[in-house]
């Protein structure tokens, strides 16, 4: 899987994560912010072309690797 589709599958389950806390009554708050948050970093993403998760992703699989040693 190439590092593009990796952000965004993380993105998407970041999403999807904010709407199930947004549906439940005592973390709505929580899911709700989350959301707008994760909306506005692909926002900013779309307009200058430069997104966090393609410099988070190699550093996190080269720690997953390192533990698995």
């Amino acid at each position: 899987m190439t590092l593009e589709r990796q952000a965004m599958f993380a993105n998407g389950l970041l999403v999807i994560a904010s709407v199930v806390l947004a549906a439940i009554p005592g973390s709505r708050l929580i899911g709700l912010c989350f959301t707008a948050f994760m909306g506005s970093g692909l926002i900013f993403s779309g307009i200058t072309s430069y997104c966090g998760w393609v410099r988070i992703l190699p550093v996190l699989s080269r720690i997953l690797r390192l533990s698995n040693r």
